[in-house]
Protein backbone atom coordinates (compact mmCIF):
# COMPACT_ATOMS: atom_id res chain seq x y z
CA UNK A 1 0.00 0.00 0.00
CA UNK A 2 1.02 3.71 -0.71
CA UNK A 3 -0.15 6.78 0.61
CA UNK A 4 0.90 9.58 0.00
CA UNK A 5 0.14 12.70 2.35
CA UNK A 6 -0.03 16.06 0.84
CA UNK A 7 -0.63 19.61 1.66
CA UNK A 8 0.83 22.95 1.60
CA UNK A 9 3.95 24.57 3.86
CA UNK A 10 3.06 24.45 7.29
CA UNK A 11 -0.72 22.72 7.39
CA UNK A 12 0.56 20.09 9.09
CA UNK A 13 1.54 17.07 7.42
CA UNK A 14 4.11 15.66 9.18
CA UNK A 15 2.18 14.83 12.38
CA UNK A 16 -0.72 13.49 10.47
CA UNK A 17 1.68 11.26 8.81
CA UNK A 18 3.39 10.10 11.70
CA UNK A 19 0.13 9.14 13.75
CA UNK A 20 -1.13 7.44 10.64
CA UNK A 21 2.11 5.02 10.25
CA UNK A 22 1.94 4.13 13.35
CA UNK A 23 -1.93 2.44 12.96
CA UNK A 24 -0.57 0.84 9.70
CA UNK A 25 2.76 -0.12 11.09
CA UNK A 26 4.69 2.01 7.88
CA UNK A 27 7.25 3.73 6.73
CA UNK A 28 7.72 7.37 6.01
CA UNK A 29 8.98 8.45 3.23
CA UNK A 30 10.77 12.09 2.43
CA UNK A 31 8.65 13.92 -0.34
CA UNK A 32 10.21 17.67 0.22
CA UNK A 33 13.27 18.65 -2.06
CA UNK A 34 15.23 20.04 0.93
CA UNK A 35 15.00 17.58 3.46
CA UNK A 36 16.68 15.52 1.81
CA UNK A 37 19.82 17.30 2.85
CA UNK A 38 22.01 16.87 5.77
CA UNK A 39 22.07 20.01 8.06
CA UNK A 40 19.53 22.14 6.92
CA UNK A 41 16.97 21.68 9.20
CA UNK A 42 15.36 24.50 10.89
CA UNK A 43 14.87 26.32 7.76
CA UNK A 44 13.23 23.40 6.09
CA UNK A 45 10.88 21.91 9.69
CA UNK A 46 12.44 18.67 9.89
CA UNK A 47 10.47 16.56 12.28
CA UNK A 48 13.38 15.96 14.90
CA UNK A 49 14.59 12.60 15.23
CA UNK A 50 12.83 12.62 19.01
CA UNK A 51 9.75 13.56 17.42
CA UNK A 52 9.58 10.53 14.50
CA UNK A 53 8.04 7.69 16.94
CA UNK A 54 11.05 4.85 16.20
CA UNK A 55 9.14 4.50 12.65
CA UNK A 56 11.65 4.50 9.94
CA UNK A 57 12.43 7.78 7.91
CA UNK A 58 13.38 7.69 4.64
CA UNK A 59 14.87 10.16 2.20
CA UNK A 60 15.13 12.48 4.89
CA UNK A 61 19.20 13.56 5.55
CA UNK A 62 20.59 11.80 2.99
CA UNK A 63 22.54 14.82 0.83
CA UNK A 64 24.85 16.54 2.18
CA UNK A 65 23.99 20.36 1.28
CA UNK A 66 27.65 20.66 -1.01
CA UNK A 67 25.70 18.31 -3.49
CA UNK A 68 23.19 19.32 -6.21
CA UNK A 69 19.92 17.13 -6.12
CA UNK A 70 17.37 17.07 -8.47
CA UNK A 71 14.41 15.11 -9.18
CA UNK A 72 15.40 12.71 -11.62
CA UNK A 73 17.87 11.68 -8.42
CA UNK A 74 15.08 11.70 -6.37
CA UNK A 75 12.63 9.59 -8.68
CA UNK A 76 15.50 7.08 -8.49
CA UNK A 77 16.04 6.80 -4.63
CA UNK A 78 12.33 6.85 -4.15
CA UNK A 79 11.31 4.02 -6.65
CA UNK A 80 13.95 1.71 -4.97
CA UNK A 81 12.58 1.90 -1.80
CA UNK A 82 8.65 1.26 -2.55
CA UNK A 83 10.17 -1.39 -4.69
CA UNK A 84 11.65 -3.14 -2.11
CA UNK A 85 8.96 -2.49 0.20
CA UNK A 86 6.99 -5.82 0.11
CA UNK A 87 3.74 -5.48 2.13
CA UNK A 88 4.94 -3.04 4.41
CA UNK A 89 2.93 0.41 3.70
CA UNK A 90 5.21 3.22 2.54
CA UNK A 91 3.64 7.01 3.11
CA UNK A 92 4.66 9.41 1.33
CA UNK A 93 5.04 12.71 2.85
CA UNK A 94 5.82 16.25 1.99
CA UNK A 95 4.76 19.36 -0.42
CA UNK A 96 6.68 18.58 -3.60
CA UNK A 97 4.04 18.04 -5.58
CA UNK A 98 6.64 17.34 -8.84
CA UNK A 99 8.89 15.34 -6.67
CA UNK A 100 5.87 12.87 -5.40
CA UNK A 101 4.31 12.77 -9.41
CA UNK A 102 7.91 11.94 -10.53
CA UNK A 103 7.94 8.85 -8.41
CA UNK A 104 4.44 7.59 -9.20
CA UNK A 105 4.34 8.49 -12.15
CA UNK A 106 5.52 7.67 -15.69
CA UNK A 107 8.10 10.41 -16.16
CA UNK A 108 11.25 9.71 -17.65
CA UNK A 109 14.32 11.47 -17.04
CA UNK A 110 16.88 10.69 -19.50
CA UNK A 111 20.73 11.10 -18.74
CA UNK A 112 21.85 15.13 -19.16
CA UNK A 113 25.65 15.30 -21.20
CA UNK A 114 26.40 19.04 -20.66
CA UNK A 115 26.52 20.56 -23.89
CA UNK A 116 27.39 24.09 -24.14
CA UNK A 117 26.26 25.08 -28.05
CA UNK A 118 24.04 26.92 -29.88
CA UNK A 119 25.32 30.36 -28.43
CA UNK A 120 26.14 31.74 -32.22
CA UNK A 121 22.50 31.03 -33.24
CA UNK A 122 19.84 33.91 -33.24
CA UNK A 123 16.65 33.16 -31.63
CA UNK A 124 15.12 32.36 -35.11
CA UNK A 125 17.33 29.63 -36.15
CA UNK A 126 17.22 27.89 -32.55
CA UNK A 127 13.28 27.81 -33.06
CA UNK A 128 14.16 26.22 -36.26
CA UNK A 129 16.40 24.02 -35.07
CA UNK A 130 13.98 23.17 -32.17
CA UNK A 131 11.19 22.65 -34.45
CA UNK A 132 12.91 19.91 -35.94
CA UNK A 133 14.88 18.41 -32.77
CA UNK A 134 11.87 18.88 -29.62
CA UNK A 135 8.89 20.70 -31.27
CA UNK A 136 6.49 19.22 -27.87
CA UNK A 137 9.60 21.58 -25.89
CA UNK A 138 9.37 24.49 -28.25
CA UNK A 139 5.52 24.81 -27.67
CA UNK A 140 6.40 25.68 -23.78
CA UNK A 141 8.84 28.20 -25.11
CA UNK A 142 8.26 31.76 -26.57
CA UNK A 143 10.38 32.85 -29.99
CA UNK A 144 11.86 35.85 -28.05
CA UNK A 145 12.96 34.16 -24.60
CA UNK A 146 16.24 33.54 -25.80
CA UNK A 147 17.97 32.16 -22.09
CA UNK A 148 14.93 29.56 -22.59
CA UNK A 149 15.52 28.49 -26.03
CA UNK A 150 19.09 27.96 -25.79
CA UNK A 151 18.46 25.93 -22.81
CA UNK A 152 16.03 23.61 -24.99
CA UNK A 153 17.92 23.62 -27.79
CA UNK A 154 21.12 22.06 -25.54
CA UNK A 155 18.77 19.77 -23.54
CA UNK A 156 17.53 18.39 -27.15
CA UNK A 157 21.21 17.89 -28.26
CA UNK A 158 22.11 16.19 -24.85
CA UNK A 159 19.07 13.57 -25.90
CA UNK A 160 16.69 15.31 -23.01
CA UNK A 161 13.55 15.46 -25.45
CA UNK A 162 10.34 16.36 -24.09
CA UNK A 163 8.72 15.07 -27.40
CA UNK A 164 10.17 11.46 -26.29
CA UNK A 165 8.81 11.59 -22.73
CA UNK A 166 6.26 8.91 -21.55
CA UNK A 167 2.98 9.40 -20.58
CA UNK A 168 2.89 11.19 -17.47
CA UNK A 169 -0.90 10.31 -16.69
CA UNK A 170 0.28 6.77 -16.38
CA UNK A 171 0.40 5.29 -12.97
CA UNK A 172 3.53 3.38 -12.19
CA UNK A 173 2.09 2.77 -8.55
CA UNK A 174 -1.16 2.31 -7.30
CA UNK A 175 -1.22 4.72 -4.54
CA UNK A 176 -3.78 6.97 -1.97
CA UNK A 177 -3.46 10.69 -2.03
CA UNK A 178 -5.00 12.68 1.04
CA UNK A 179 -4.99 16.21 1.37
CA UNK A 180 -4.41 18.61 4.18
CA UNK A 181 -5.72 22.57 4.05
CA UNK A 182 -7.19 24.97 5.67
CA UNK A 183 -8.56 28.77 5.36
CA UNK A 184 -5.82 30.63 3.68
CA UNK A 185 -6.38 33.38 6.33
CA UNK A 186 -5.40 30.71 9.13
CA UNK A 187 -2.79 29.27 6.79
CA UNK A 188 -1.11 32.39 6.22
CA UNK A 189 -1.06 32.97 10.30
CA UNK A 190 0.34 29.70 10.80
CA UNK A 191 3.01 30.07 8.15
CA UNK A 192 4.09 33.59 9.78
CA UNK A 193 3.96 32.11 13.09
CA UNK A 194 6.53 29.20 11.87
CA UNK A 195 8.75 31.69 10.66
CA UNK A 196 9.16 33.99 13.29
CA UNK A 197 9.66 30.42 15.06
CA UNK A 198 12.40 29.57 12.84
CA UNK A 199 14.08 33.19 13.12
CA UNK A 200 13.73 31.86 17.17
CA UNK A 201 15.58 28.93 16.78
CA UNK A 202 18.28 30.57 14.67
CA UNK A 203 17.90 30.40 11.28
CA UNK A 204 20.46 32.87 10.02
CA UNK A 205 23.25 31.08 12.16
CA UNK A 206 22.27 28.14 10.29
CA UNK A 207 22.19 29.88 6.81
CA UNK A 208 25.16 31.49 7.73
CA UNK A 209 26.88 28.01 8.73
CA UNK A 210 26.24 26.29 5.62
CA UNK A 211 26.89 29.02 2.94
CA UNK A 212 30.45 29.59 4.56
CA UNK A 213 31.01 25.63 3.83
CA UNK A 214 29.68 25.99 0.32
CA UNK A 215 26.30 25.36 -0.17
CA UNK A 216 25.52 23.78 -3.79
CA UNK A 217 23.07 26.24 -6.13
CA UNK A 218 20.14 23.62 -5.65
CA UNK A 219 20.31 23.66 -1.60
CA UNK A 220 20.58 27.52 -1.37
CA UNK A 221 17.54 27.47 -3.60
CA UNK A 222 15.42 27.24 -0.49
CA UNK A 223 12.92 29.37 0.97
CA UNK A 224 14.45 30.81 3.31
CA UNK A 225 17.88 30.49 3.03
CA UNK A 226 18.51 32.86 -0.39
CA UNK A 227 16.59 35.61 1.09
CA UNK A 228 19.80 36.11 3.52
CA UNK A 229 22.04 37.78 1.06
CA UNK A 230 20.73 40.96 1.00
CA UNK A 231 20.82 41.53 4.64
CA UNK A 232 24.32 40.75 5.30
CA UNK A 233 25.32 43.06 2.24
CA UNK A 234 23.65 45.97 4.44
CA UNK A 235 20.84 46.36 1.88
CA UNK A 236 18.15 45.36 3.61
CA UNK A 237 17.06 45.01 7.32
CA UNK A 238 16.45 41.77 9.30
CA UNK A 239 12.76 42.85 9.17
CA UNK A 240 12.73 42.57 5.81
CA UNK A 241 14.00 39.41 5.40
CA UNK A 242 11.83 37.93 7.65
CA UNK A 243 9.23 39.42 5.68
CA UNK A 244 10.70 38.17 2.16
CA UNK A 245 10.49 34.97 3.77
CA UNK A 246 6.85 34.61 4.96
CA UNK A 247 5.95 36.54 1.49
CA UNK A 248 7.82 33.62 -0.46
CA UNK A 249 6.39 31.42 1.85
CA UNK A 250 2.82 32.47 1.31
CA UNK A 251 3.15 32.07 -2.85
CA UNK A 252 4.82 28.85 -2.77
CA UNK A 253 1.74 27.34 -0.28
CA UNK A 254 -0.52 28.63 -3.19
CA UNK A 255 1.51 27.20 -5.81
CA UNK A 256 1.21 23.55 -3.86
CA UNK A 257 -2.13 23.79 -3.16
CA UNK A 258 -2.54 24.50 -7.20
CA UNK A 259 -0.36 22.01 -8.34
CA UNK A 260 -1.76 19.08 -6.27
CA UNK A 261 -5.60 20.29 -7.01
CA UNK A 262 -5.05 20.01 -10.55
CA UNK A 263 -2.24 17.01 -10.52
CA UNK A 264 -4.18 14.44 -8.68
CA UNK A 265 -6.93 13.13 -6.95
CA UNK A 266 -6.91 14.15 -3.59
CA UNK A 267 -9.43 13.38 -0.50
CA UNK A 268 -9.24 16.32 1.20
CA UNK A 269 -8.88 17.45 5.16
CA UNK A 270 -9.46 20.97 6.81
CA UNK A 271 -6.83 20.72 9.18
CA UNK A 272 -8.31 23.38 11.02
CA UNK A 273 -11.73 21.85 11.35
CA UNK A 274 -10.89 18.39 12.37
CA UNK A 275 -8.09 16.50 14.83
CA UNK A 276 -5.08 14.98 14.07
CA UNK A 277 -6.60 11.98 15.19
CA UNK A 278 -10.15 12.10 13.35
CA UNK A 279 -8.29 12.77 10.35
CA UNK A 280 -6.36 9.81 10.70
CA UNK A 281 -9.26 7.68 11.78
CA UNK A 282 -11.38 8.95 8.31
CA UNK A 283 -8.12 7.88 5.84
CA UNK A 284 -8.07 4.86 7.47
CA UNK A 285 -11.58 3.87 6.89
CA UNK A 286 -11.15 5.60 3.48
CA UNK A 287 -8.20 2.50 2.85
CA UNK A 288 -10.53 0.03 4.33
CA UNK A 289 -13.59 0.72 1.99
CA UNK A 290 -11.18 0.51 -0.77
CA UNK A 291 -9.45 -2.69 -0.56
Amino acid sequence: MIIAIVGPTGVGKSEVALQLALKLKAQIINADAFQVYQNMDIGTAKVPLEKRLNIPHHLIDVVPFQERFDVARYQKMARALLDARDNTPMILVGGSGFYLKSVLHDFNFPEKKPINEGQELTNEALVEALKLLDPERLKNVHENNRKRLLNAYQRALSGDLMSLETNQAKKIYPYYVFGLDMPRKDLYQTIEQRVDKMIEQGLESEVKTLVSQGMSKTAIDAIGYKEWFPYWAGEISLAEVVAAIKTNTRRYAKRQLSYFKHQFEVTWFDKKERSVSNIVTDILDVLQTSV
